[in-house]
């Protein structure tokens, strides 16, 4: 089994989406189908706001998390919308197990959408300002613990309208930080060609779903760890071995682009957003 460690949200320049709350910017760092939709403003066509950073931080513990307690969006659809996402999806016609996020920690081995424990969607509260994200001004990260990371777990839903694209993952061993210009050197990565200039590259990996570079450790405060990309819409959850184990007690998420699908869903009109549903760090912890 893939012992989630956990890191807690902290700050992100993203906020959330303007009118629902369910989409909550700690979704993000929780094994569950919740969904962290950033900020958008409905009926202006504006640009992406790119080069979102998502920051966290190791907080000492294992998650222990109920992938189902969450609500599935995307299954909601396939079962209660059938005929419009059918048409517009060819849903006959995707591989499941690819597409669609069941459980790929194998917490419960959900075979398929329709054994999904789905719960009543519930209520989202609609909000008449911009919200922000914040939280504590200095994490507390503790001194007699470290983590160890193996593997990265990132995962966007299927049915939204800016599935994330493209991101990569940052992290620091001795640091945290809240001044997001400190990640601006990773900003506008938008190809694997780009993400091979940065950095010690330790794999390069493609494949028909996805493709990505792993880097190794540097002198540096923050060092990329992971550039990620989706290559496919048919694809949405990957987990990847990394080369070497790290040890992080802070990370940035920096996310950079999304498959646009404002105008599958009619909303052409609306401001484009990021939707992620994970991203996660796998290992243990050991003491110091």
């Amino acid at each position: 089994m893939n012992s989630i460690v956990n890191f807690k949200p902290w700050v992100t320049n993203g906020g959330v989406s303007a009118k629902e709350y369910r989409n909550s910017y700690s979704n993000m760092w929780k094994y569950n189908p919740d969904v962290y939709s950033t900020y958008y403003e409905e009926d202006k066509n504006l640009k992406l706001n790119k080069n979102v950073c998502c920051t966290a931080y190791f907080n000492g513990k294992i998650q222990k998390q109920d992938f189902t307690e969450g609500f599935y969006i995307d299954v909601y659809k396939l079962i209660y919308c059938p005929e419009t996402i059918r048409e517009r999806y060819k849903v006959e016609n995707l591989d499941y197990n690819k597409a669609l996020i069941l459980d790929p920690l194998a917490y419960k081995n959900i075979a398929n959408y329709q054994q999904f424990d789905l719960r009543l969607e519930r209520g989202a509260s609609m909000l008449t300002f911009i919200p922000k994200y914040t939280i504590k001004a200095s994490p507390l990260i503790p001194q007699n613990i470290i983590p160890i990371v193996k593997k990265i777990a990132i995962a966007r839903p299927l049915f939204y309208t800016g599935c994330v694209k493209s991101l990569i993952i940052i992290f620091s061993e001795n640091s945290y930080g809240n001044n997001y210009e400190e990640f601006d050197d990773y900003n506008d990565i938008m190809s694997i060609d780009m993400a091979k200039s940065l950095g010690k590259i330790e794999k390069v990996e493609e494949n028909d779903d996805f493709e990505w570079v792993e880097y190794g450790k540097s002198n540096k405060k923050y060092y990329p760890v992971l550039w990620m990309q989706f290559k496919t819409w048919k694809a949405n959850h990957t987990i990847i071995t990394l080369t070497k184990c790290h040890y992080p007690i802070f990370t940035c998420v920096k996310l950079i682009d999304i498959d646009d699908r404002r105008l599958d869903c009619g909303l052409e009109n609306m401001q484009p957003n990021y939707d992620i549903t994970y991203t996660l760090m796998l290992g243990s912890i050991v003491d110091k």
